[in-house]
C-alpha cells in the first residue's frame, strides 16, 4: 500500500453504522447529517485515490496466470465445442449471401417496454440451493470441475442426435424443432420466437465499448409459415441459439468451464427438488401472469379466459424449461406490438424464512483479477445479460457468484433483485430503454423477412448486424461472394485458439467483500495503520502476480479506541469531530474540492449546490468552535441536508 488511510478503524467503522443509521431511520437529525457529509467527502477522495492505485497494479497481471486450467476440464470443453461445431452442418443450410445490415444503435422517441403478458407453460424440476450456507464460501471450482468430465456422454454416444442417449448437456433442441413452441406459435399471436441466450446476445451490444467481445456469433434465422386452426396461415420467425464460436482462448475455455462448475456446486439434485405442476382437472395448462416482477405462485395464477390446450412434451432428466409470452410496445400503447415467445430455464431455488413458496435465482460468474484489493465492477457487457436474464425469468433474482479467476476459489456471493439491477445497469451506462429499442427495431426488421432461411452475422463491438440469406436456386442474383457456412465449421479448430486477452475492470467501491463486512472497513480505501504494520514490508514483496501479497482476509484487525463510540449521542459527535486529524482532513479537503472537480470536467467551473453546502460545513469547522459548528440553529435552515448515498 502507497499510504495508511486518512481514517483509522474506528472512524471507519463509525462512518458505516452511522450511514446504517441514518439510511433506515426517516427522521432527519441535522447534526448527524452535516457530520456525514464530511466524512463523506473524505471517503470519496480516498476511494477514487484508491481505485487509481488498483489501477496502477493491473499492469503486474500476467495474462498466463489466468490461462492455467486442469486438464480435465479443458478436455470437458474441447470436447463439447468439437461435437457442437462439427454438428452445425448436418441442422443448417450451407451458402449464403449478403441479404441486409441492421443497426443495433438506433434513435428511438418513445419509450419502449419489454413485459411479460404471459407464462405458456413451466416443465420439470428445479434443484435447491442454501446461499446463506457457510460451505460455499472459499469452495474451490476445481474441486467441482474434476467432476464435468464424467457428465459428458461418450464419444459414440455423441454421434448420435438423441436426447434420451446424449442429456441435455450436449444436445438441446433449437426452438424451431421444438414442438411445445411450435405449438404455442400456432395459438398465441407471437411473431418471434426464441430463447433467453440469443435474447441476452442481442441486448449485449454496446458499440464502441471495451468490454464488448470482437467476436462474432452466428444466429440462424428460421422464417415458417404456421398453418392455423381456422385454415389460415401467418408468418413466425424462429432465432435459434447461436452457433458455436469457431475458435475460442484458454481464457474464454476457462469462463466456460466455471460457469458449468458453478452450477454443479450450487444444485443440490438430491434433496427438496421442486417441481412444476401445470396440470388441472381437464388435464390443460392454463398459466397467466401479470406485469410486475413478482413470482407465480407454483405456476397456478390462472386465467380463465386464456386458457391454452397443450400436450407438452417431457423435458429432459434434472431439467426444467419454461415457455413466456412476452411484448415490446412502447410505453403508452402506440406503435407496433411485437409478441415473442422466449424459451428459458431456472438454474436453482431455495426456501426464504416464512416462506411457503421458492425463490428460484439465476446464477452468474464474475471473475476477479485482484481480490486482494477488493470487488471489481460489473463490465456493462455482464450486467446487460443480467438484467435480460431476470427479465425473462419472472420473479427469479440474481445470485452473482465472485470466484478468483487464478485459484478458481469462491469469493463470496451477491443476490441482487430485479430492481438493483436496473439501478446498477444506470450506473454503469447501460440504457435499458435503448436496449429495448434496439430489440424492437431488429425484431421488426426480421418479421418483414419472406419465409426461408437466413444467418443472423453479429459482431457486438461494431453495433452492427449483417443479415445473410439462404439462395435456394444454388445462383447468386445479387452478386458478391458466398458463405459457406458449412466449410467454416468443418475446419474449425477447437484445440487452438487466438491469444487471450484479460478484461480488466475498476475496483468498484460499492461491493462490499465478507473481508469488509466482518471487520467493519469501507471498501476501496487503505487500510488504517494498525492493521498495515501488520502486512510484510514492501520489499519483501516482488509485485510481479499477486498471489504472493496477502489477501484482505488474511489480516488481522487489531481494537481501537473509537469503535465504541455511541452514534446517537450528539456531544459524542462533536468531541469526537472535532479532533485535530479530522479538523486538518477538512482543510485539505477544502483546498482540492474545487481542484478536483475542475480537473475532472476540464475547465474553471464554479461548484454546484451540494458541493457548496459540504464547502460551508467544512468552513464552520475551522472557524467556529465544534459545537457551534455541528449544532447550529434551525433558523439557518428549514429544511435538513440531504445524506449522500
Amino acid at each position: 500500500m502507497p499510504r495508511v488511510s486518512m481514517m483509522s478503524t474506528g472512524k471507519q467503522k463509525m462512518y458505516i453504522r452511522l450511514k446504517a443509521k441514518l439510511s433506515k431511520t426517516k427522521e432527519h437529525d441535522e447534526e448527524k447529517n452535516k457530520l456525514f457529509k464530511v466524512l463523506h467527502c473524505v471517503v470519496q477522495k480516498e476511494q477514487r485515490d484508491y481505485v487509481s492505485f488498483c489501477l496502477r497494479q493491473a499492469k503486474y497481471v500476467k495474462t498466463i496466470d489466468y490461462e492455467v486450467v486442469l486438464p480435465g476440464l479443458i478436455n470437458y470443453i474441447e470436447r463439447a465445442l468439437f461435437h457442437r461445431q462439427h454438428s452445425v452442418p448436418a441442422d443448417y443450410d450451407a451458402l449464403y449471401h449478403l441479404h441486409s445490415v441492421i443497426d443495433f444503435d438506433v434513435p428511438f422517441k418513445k419509450e419502449i417496454v419489454l413485459q411479460p403478458e404471459m407464462l405458456l407453460l413451466a416443465l420439470g424440476q428445479v434443484p435447491y440451493t442454501d446461499m446463506s450456507s457457510n460451505f460455499y464460501h472459499g469452495a474451490s471450482l476445481e474441486d467441482f470441475g474434476r467432476n464435468l468430465e464424467f457428465l459428458l456422454p461418450s464419444d459414440d454416444q455423441l454421434g448420435h442426435r438423441s436426447k434420451e442417449q446424449n442429456g441435455p448437456c450436449v444436445y438441446k433442441t433449437p426452438v424451431s424443432c421444438d414442438p411445445n413452441a411450435l405449438h404455442f406459435a400456432v395459438e398465441t399471436e407471437a411473431e418471434i420466437v426464441t430463447c433467453s441466450s440469443v435474447m441476452e446476445l442481442l441486448t449485449d451490444v454496446h458499440p464502441y465499448s471495451l468490454h464488448n467481445s470482437a467476436t462474432r456469433r452466428d444466429i440462424p434465422v428460421i422464417v415458417k409459415l404456421m398453418q392455423q386452426t381456422d385454415g389460415t396461415t401467418k408468418k413466425v420467425v424462429f432465432l435459434d441459439k447461436a452457433l458455436p464460436p469457431l475458435e475460442m482462448t484458454l481464457y474464454d475455455k476457462k469462463i466456460w468451464a466455471c460457469r458449468r462448475a458453478v452450477r454443479e456446486l450450487f444444485a443440490a439434485w438430491d434433496v427438496n427438488v421442486y417441481r412444476f405442476d401445470n396440470s388441472n382437472d381437464d388435464g390443460r395448462s392454463s398459466v397467466a401472469a401479470s406485469n410486475d416482477n413478482e413470482i407465480c405462485d407454483d405456476v397456478e395464477m390462472q386465467d380463465e379466459d386464456s386458457e391454452i390446450e397443450c400436450f407438452p412434451l417431457p423435458p429432459p432428466p434434472n431439467q426444467n424449461v419454461t415457455y413466456g409470452l412476452y411484448s415490446l410496445c412502447s410505453s403508452d400503447g402506440e406503435g407496433r406490438k411485437i409478441n415473442l415467445i422466449v424459451r428459458s430455464s431456472y438454474h436453482a431455488y431455495e426456501m426464504k424464512n416464512g416462506r411457503d413458496k421458492p425463490s428460484f435465482l439465476h446464477l452468474s460468474v464474475k471473475l476477479e483479477h485482484q481480490p486482494e484489493y477488493g470487488a471489481q465492477c460489473t463490465t456493462i457487457s455482464e450486467i446487460s445479460r443480467e438484467w435480460m436474464a431476470l427479465k425473462l425469468r419472472k420473479g427469479a433474482a440474481l445470485a452473482r457468484v465472485r470466484v478468483d479467476a487464478k485459484t478458481l476459489k469462491v469469493i463470496q456471493v451477491e443476490k441482487k433483485s430485479m430492481k438493483a439491477v436496473q439501478q446498477e445497469c444506470r450506473v454503469r451506462g447501460m440504457s435499458i430503454e435503448g436496449r429495448a429499442a434496439s430489440l424492437h427495431h431488429t425484431f421488426s426488421k426480421l418479421s418483414e423477412l419472406e419465409p426461408g432461411s437466413y444467418l443472423l452475422q453479429l459482431v457486438p463491438i461494431e453495433g452492427l448486424a449483417r443479415l445473410l440469406e439462404h439462395d435456394t436456386s444454388g445462383t447468386n442474383l445479387r452478386g458478391g461472394s458466398y458463405f459457406n457456412m458449412h466449410l467454416h465449421f468443418r475446419r474449425a479448430n477447437h484445440l487452438i485458439g487466438p491469444m487471450s486477452h484479460v478484461p480488466y475492470s475498476l475496483i468498484d467501491p460499492l461491493v462490499a467483500t465478507p473481508y469488509h463486512t466482518r471487520n467493519e472497513r469501507i471498501p476501496a480505501t487503505f487500510l488504517p495503520k494498525c492493521e498495515l504494520a501488520k502486512t510484510p514490508p514492501a520489499d519483501s514483496l516482488p509485485g510481479t502476480s499477486y498471489q504472493t501479497v496477502p489477501t484482505l482476509a488474511d489480516m488481522e484487525v487489531e481494537p481501537d479506541q473509537d469503535a465504541d463510540l455511541d452514534v446517537s449521542d450528539s456531544e459524542s459527535l462533536v468531541e469526537w469531530m472535532a479532533d485535530k486529524e479530522t479538523r486538518s482532513i477538512a482543510k485539505q479537503l477544502q483546498e482540492e474540492l474545487v481542484e478536483d472537480k475542475c480537473e475532472k470536467q476540464g475547465t474553471f467551473l464554479m461548484p454546484n449546490r451540494e458541493d457548496q453546502d459540504i464547502m460551508r460545513i467544512i468552513m464552520e469547522m475551522q472557524v467556529q468552535s465544534p459545537m457551534s459548528a455541528l449544532c447550529s440553529t434551525k433558523a439557518e435552515s428549514s429544511v435538513a441536508p440531504s445524506i449522500i448515498t
